[in-house]
């Protein structure tokens, strides 16, 4: 152990070896070594030999090794199991590990118990009066071997420290952007340079060292450098002094000198450190601040605005040549003149003054003011002196015209905006009462349809409220659909080929009922046709919204109308046809005429006690007009009716529409030999759509998911599947992808209450074959029926 001491060079390898000798020849069952000591190069060292345990590692008070660091001594316990000073955890933890015995002694160096030595015994008073002191005496070898390696590394340390501090000067002094020499007081001779004046003049060391200073001069500075080099002899210092430098090729370089001097004890100078600063980018600053001043000046000169210096009275210092523009005045007018003289044209300050503010709060201060139409507004920024004294301001005179005339806009917008939101509010409160009214007859009736007591005749009446409220209900929904589509610009025509005559026809008969229904005797309907024209005049345009421009502008005039006549027609010039709805109804005041087109609007309320509608009627067709290449217009006098006129192009139908047209109206065909498969999960549309085919006599399945749907699709033969889309387990649209997948050619008719065109392209790209919208037209249904059993 004691070779070990003396041979001690490494602070870990002797931790290590203490541990090994102590196992292999002191006959313990573990040694532990650590060391917790921050400053020392030892902290964090920690060694094992023999059984190696974690007792270390246990957190508690009781804890020997803690003991043991907090006092300095060591401890010994020669029967851990009867050993009351240890906690419970620790002893039972000991004694796992075979321990019965250990003793625990303290590493101090440098008077402080950095560290610890731990052996344990598996015999039972095995430390005994000689083996303690034995180990006691080996503990402060250990402690004077380490403290002895700490004192010469710090040594080692310390040498290495100077050593680099050294090397850190040279460095520093060679890279030091500024150039140094080290001068002789007596005859000027230059001891020392650095680097840097070597590189700066692409002198050589022995150009310089041992040649007198003014020889680095240039020629036009050596004699101010003489000058500055008696005045260093006498008082031992120089600051600031701007001369020049000879680089080695003759040029000059611009310096600017500092010299210090070094002393002896008695107070003699022994030589100089001179400190040559390149000047050449601040000069090169310098030139570029002038230039940058006349840019300025340029620039002051360009703004637009009105730039002014003026002082605590107010009188202008200095101006750009807006402000002469701006205010249209002389430079000549301006001087002696206060601001507000030239501004104002007053001989006091105005009241809102913004610089008799600023003079106050010293902060920036503004006003706007107006003058014969125009809008100006006017800024101050305090200027204060070096002593942080306010000496006047920055006055600054914008013309704002242009962007107060946007504030009014904007503000007229959002007023607009607003009351669009009040309409909308409104309009979607009347929407409520437009949808409920009708949705109660249809509820009411349907109820009492299905009494045990109802009579046919009153059946037939109810069935005949229930339709009517329906068809209510669905103009409802087109509108709303409608105008949402004309908001996202995602509206279409489809341009047909029809006879416009049985159109209007159908329109009359239908609008005469509805007077006669709504007992409006004192009110007619006429339908004006050409007398030139045959009885059936074929033309091709979209039939549907045709039929809804119409519907609108006549439904509108029955509204507004309590007697007289609504006439309606056309009349046709060159290739247009121009409609028409004239109505002896109320008419629209100048005010509201305006307005009619406006979505959410209704107007002359005044004339009825009962206002119907969605309000969106107009807007929907004067946009459907406009798809359809003309302009609704509008001709009203108040209290004597109006009339809404439009012209479309007249396209002339394909010759072979007649016969598609008289093929349209027959029967169905017997279809008792097809099978068609209804996907719906809602039974009432399986009963529906069953009860519209009954009369073709067609086999109808049911399947009541679209997982069910494919199962049949490829367990059965159909010759047409109608599918629905919201469905459970699996939709309509998936659904038709699976059974296409399986049968490409299998005809697919999706019957949906999704009307948005998105839904209707998700639906194609699955591979549908067509498209229907709930609630279903009868007549339109069993025509696609027809068409995709190639009928």
């Amino acid at each position: 152990m004691n070779k070990t001491i003396v041979r001690i060079q490494d602070s870990e390898q002797f931790i290590k070896d203490i541990c090994r000798i102590a196992i292999e020849n002191g006959g313990f069952l573990s040694a532990w070594v650590k060391f917790d000591c921050n400053g020392l190069e030892l902290n964090g060292i920690e060694e094992f030999a023999g059984l190696k345990n974690n007792l270390h590692e246990l957190k508690s008070p009781k804890n020997p090794i803690n003991i043991v660091y907090d006092n300095g001594k060591y401890l010994v316990s020669n029967n851990i199991s009867l050993d009351n000073n240890l906690s419970k955890e620790w002893k039972n933890r000991s004694l796992d590990f075979g321990c019965k015995s250990f003793i625990i002694l303290p590493i101090n160096i440098f008077d402080s118990t950095c560290g610890c030595c731990c052996f344990y015994s598996n015999e039972i008073g095995f430390f005994d009066e000689v083996e303690i002191n034995l180990l006691d005496e080996l503990a402060n070898d250990i402690s004077f071997a380490l403290e002895y390696l700490q004192n010469k590394q710090i040594q080692i340390h310390t040498e290495k420290e100077l050593l680099e501090s050294e090397e850190r000067f040279r460095v520093l002094y060679n890279s030091s952007p500024d150039m140094y020499v080290s001068v002789s007081p007596k005859d000027a001779i230059v001891k020392l340079c650095n680097d840097t004046l070597l590189k700066k003049t692409a002198y050589l060391k022995n150009d310089v060292i041992g040649v007198t200073v003014f020889k680095l001069y240039h020629e036009d500075s050596v004699e101010q450098a003489k000058k500055v080099f008696n005045q260093f002899v006498k008082t031992g210092k120089v600051a600031d002094v701007e001369l020049f430098l000879k680089r080695k090729d003759g040029s000059k370089l611009p310096v600017s000198l500092n010299v210090a001097a070094v002393r002896d004890e008695s107070g003699e100078i022994l030589y100089s450190i001179s400190s040559w600063r390149d000047i050449t980018e601040k000069i090169e600053n310098i030139r570029q601040l002038q230039m940058n001043a006349a840019k300025w000046q340029s620039t002051f000169n360009a703004i637009t605005d009105s730039v002014s210096i003026i002082d605590m009275e107010g009188r202008i210092v200095q101006s750009n040549g807006a402000t002469k523009t701006l205010l249209n005045i002389s430079t000549g007018d301006m001087k002696e003149k206060c601001c507000f003289e030239l501004i104002h044209g007053m001989n006091a300050p105005h009241p809102n003054c913004p610089f008799e503010r600023l003079k106050q709060s010293k902060k920036t201060e503004s006003m706007i003011f107006t003058e014969e139409n125009r809008w100006f507004e006017v800024n101050v920024d305090p200027l204060f002196d070096s002593n942080n004294v306010l000496m006047g301001a920055v006055h600054v005179v914008s013309d704002i015209t242009e962007r107060k005339k946007n504030e009014i806009e904007l503000i007229n917008a959002k007023e607009n905006a607003e009351e669009s939101d009040r309409l909308k509010s409104a309009f979607l409160t009347n929407m409520s009462h437009e949808i409920r009214t009708p949705m109660n007859a249809v509820l009411g009736f349907s109820q009492l349809l299905i009494k045990a007591n109802t009579t046919d005749e009153e059946k037939k009446q109810f069935a005949e409220f229930v339709k009517i409220n329906g068809e209510s209900l669905m103009k409802i929904i087109d509108d709303i659909i409608d105008i949402s589509k004309i908001q996202s610009k995602l509206i279409t025509i489809k341009k047909t080929d029809f006879d416009l005559h049985m159109v209007l026809n159908e329109l009359e008969k239908y609008y005469s009922q509805f007077l006669e229904q709504k007992r409006k005797t004192n009110l007619k309907l006429l339908l004006e046709i050409p007398e030139n024209k045959s009885q059936e005049f074929y033309i091709n345009t979209d039939e549907i919204r045709l039929k809804q421009i119409l519907n609108n502008l006549i439904s509108n005039a029955i509204k507004y109308s309590e007697k007289g006549n609504i006439t309606f027609g056309y009349t046709q010039t060159n290739n247009r046809l121009n409609f028409y709805v004239n109505d002896t109804g109320y008419g629209i005041s100048k005010n509201d005429i305006s307005k009619i087109f406006e979505r959410f609007i209704q107007v002359s309320k005044k004339y009825v006690s009962k206002q119907e509608g969605t309000g969106l009627g107009l807007p929907i067709s004067k946009e459907l007009v406009a798809l359809l290449g003309g302009e609704l217009k509008v001709i009203s006098k108040e209290g004597v009716g109006s009339t809404f006129s439009f012209s479309i192009p007249l396209v002339a139908a394909n010759p072979v529409a007649r016969a598609k047209a008289e093929n349209k109206n027959k029967r169905l065909h017997d279809l008792s030999k097809y099978k068609i498969l209804i996907a719906d999960d809602e039974d009432s549309n399986y009963v529906l759509t069953k009860r519209l085919l009954k009369e073709t006599k067609v086999t109808t399945d049911w399947a009541m998911n679209g997982k069910m749907a494919v199962e049949m699709a490829e367990n059965n033969n159909y010759d047409l599947i109608i599918m629905d889309i919201k469905m459970p387990d699996m939709d309509g649209i998936e659904a038709t992808r699976l059974i296409k997948k399986h049968n490409k050619n299998q005809p697919i008719i999706i019957q949906t209450a999704f009307a948005m065109t998105e839904v209707k392209n998700q639906a194609i790209k699955a591979g549908c074959d067509d498209f229907i919208v709930k609630p279903i037209s009868l007549e339109y249904f069993l025509e696609l029926v027809k068409k995709h059993l190639n009928i």
